[in-house]
């Protein structure tokens, strides 16, 4: 900072005089001797203090000559800012070892949020689509090298699963086991993905086989040419068959073959459009207390 001459002349009779500081009768003498009053002096010895131009030691004068950071030229007086730093590193130490600690210890309390993301596909809506993929999954598997070039895509998302909290269904599990019936998953996924699916309902060792998008050729549902490559593959009777889904218009084709058709009652807006057609012989609310009439009745 700059100093009126008034205030370079006190501080140079402190240099000379540090008991000043401290003693206020040795300070009243030099003020009285230097056309000063005592207040005068005490009054600029403490605003030297808190502008930092003395140092903790009264008997010590310590002089901090302040630096221009922008020099003659106009330009920036790099030195002067190093000066500057080098002059308040323990601040800036203490400043950014308070913030590391405060950032160390929140990671450390914090609770963990993880974001996933997943592209859906409306099941209603792809056969509609055109583009210049084609007019089905399997022309965008083929733009991307999918399908016939290679072993088999494997699409794993255990992530998305488990964000599920699926739990082992025990009483699904049971029915399905008193069921003497072949049982298929059709599935617009992965057999993978679909083996995860059941592994973590405990139900994995129940079912015959499954039919997947890869099997289907690319072609998903409600398309209904892998529902005849289903039938033909695993040498199923229509009308000895219940096709059960929760997407309302998968059932159309089944029921156009000569399958019964049941539908898993729900709110989202996939699921339940086209829930209102004649298609459908059947809606349930539950899988597993379906399957459970159905096994009481074939008892009695």
């Amino acid at each position: 900072m700059d100093l009126t001459p008034h205030e370079e002349k006190i501080l140079e009779l402190i240099k000379k005089h540090p008991e000043v500081v401290s003693d206020p009768e040795i300070r009243r003498k030099v003020a009285e001797k230097n056309s000063l009053s005592e207040k005068t002096l005490r009054n600029r010895i403490a605003d030297f203090k808190k502008y930092g131009l003395l140092g903790s030691d009264k008997r010590v004068i310590a002089v901090k000559k302040t630096q221009q950071i922008i020099n003659e030229s106009d330009e920036i007086d790099l030195r002067a800012v190093w000066n500057i730093l080098a002059l308040k590193k323990w601040l800036i130490f203490k400043i950014t070892g308070l913030f590391t600690t405060i950032g160390i210890i929140y990671s450390l309390l914090a609770t963990p949020y993880f974001q996933s993301t997943i592209s859906l596909y409306p099941a209603g809506e792809i056969g509609e689509i055109s583009s210049g993929f084609g007019e089905n999954l399997k022309g965008l598997a083929e733009s991307f090298g999918i399908g016939g070039l290679g072993p088999a895509p494997t699409y794993n998302i255990p992530d998305i699963i488990n964000s599920r909290r699926l739990k082992k269904d025990v009483v699904l599990r049971e029915e399905l086991l008193k069921l003497n019936a072949k049982k298929y998953i059709y599935t617009n996924g992965s057999v993978e993905h679909a083996e995860q699916i059941i592994k973590s309902l405990g139900i994995e060792d129940l079912f015959d086989n499954i039919f997947d998008i890869e099997l289907a050729n690319y072609v998903p549902k409600p398309s209904i040419d892998p529902f005849k490559r289903m039938i033909k593959k695993f040498n199923i009777d229509p009308k000895e068959t219940v096709f059960i889904e929760d997407i309302a218009i998968n059932l159309e084709p089944a029921k156009k073959l000569g399958m019964k058709t049941v539908w898993i009652e729900n709110t989202e807006y996939w699921g339940k459009r086209n829930s209102d057609k004649n298609f459908i012989d059947l809606k349930i609310k539950n899988l597993s207390s379906f399957l459970k009439e159905i096994n009481i009745l074939k008892v009695a």
